[in-house]
């Protein structure tokens, strides 16, 4: 499972670093993002869904880097969806970003991780 983790947490972070040196289109940035946030039921789900997958894939980052969780074993998935949503209508300058660099950023600076 360790070797698993592993090899995740380098394909992520090797393509993280690609996508950062290329222009590429996004499958979803923060404009999208927030407007699936607040859509209709099945956006709403979708906004969730996405913000929790991205929140576990770096979670898992995190544990394969040897850092604690970000966030306590206590944070729901709607607050970390409301954290995001909220720093998405506080941040329209950033929205034009690529949405799962836009759901960490939330997440560190409101939890203080690095």
């Amino acid at each position: 499972m360790r070797t698993f983790l592993s090899g995740l947490a380098i394909a992520i972070l090797a393509h993280a670093e690609t996508a950062q040196a290329d222009t590429v289109e996004t499958f979803m940035n923060g404009n999208s993002l927030l407007a699936y946030c607040q859509g209709d039921a099945p956006d709403r789900s979708e906004c969730l869904g996405y913000i929790e997958g991205v929140a576990d894939d770096w979670e898992t980052v995190r544990h394969v880097r040897g850092l604690s969780p970000c966030t306590g074993p206590d944070v729901t998935a709607g607050q970390v969806k409301d954290v995001v949503v909220n720093w998405l209508i506080a941040n329209p300058a950033h929205r034009h970003e690529t949405a799962a660099g836009l759901v960490v950023f939330a997440i560190t600076n409101a939890w203080h991780c690095r």
